[in-house]
């Protein structure tokens, strides 16, 4: 299996399988978002390309960034209160951090590779698109690939 394709498989398994599909409510993508889709949801994409390692002609891991976001609608609530998705878009951002080993990270083995993840920074941005306010939280993450035996 592919490197990309084991990392996306890890991600994607991690967040279907850890509770946050009751929160995703409109889906989990990787990078593309189905058109029409309204949030909320959640959207995974590498932020840094990757980082080879190599002895000799073996590949001995490999390196990603990845960003994880959850991106809800953001706006006054029905009382006019600002911060409408802020709990919402916590809720989740906390469903991604547990997904992805918490605190602490995690090692797993999947797919013939040993993958180990970490958190690199959190994100928490807002945008307005097309008279709509969005938030934005989640992670970025450090994922490590080490395949589990050597191919020759």
């Amino acid at each position: 299996m592919d490197d990309a394709v084991a990392r996306d498989d890890f991600v994607y398994s991690q967040l279907i399988t850890k509770g946050l599909p009751t929160l995703s409510l409109n889906g989990i993508y990787n990078k593309i978002v189905t058109p029409g889709k309204v949030p909320p949801y959640t959207v995974f994409d590498v932020a840094a390309e990757g980082d080879m390692t190599t002895n000799g002609n073996l590949r001995v891991m490999s390196s990603y960034v990845v960003s994880i976001q959850a991106v809800v609608l953001d706006g006054p609530n029905p009382t006019g209160q600002a911060g409408y998705g802020k709990p919402y878009a916590d809720q989740m951002c906390d469903a991604i951090e547990t997904a992805m080993g918490g605190r602490l990270g995690m090692v797993v083995v999947q797919n013939g590779y040993a993958i180990s993840v970490r958190r690199k920074s959190s994100v928490d941005r807002g945008t307005i698109s097309n008279d709509r306010q969005y938030r934005y939280r989640g992670g970025k993450y450090l994922i490590t690939l080490r395949p589990t035996s050597i191919e020759v």
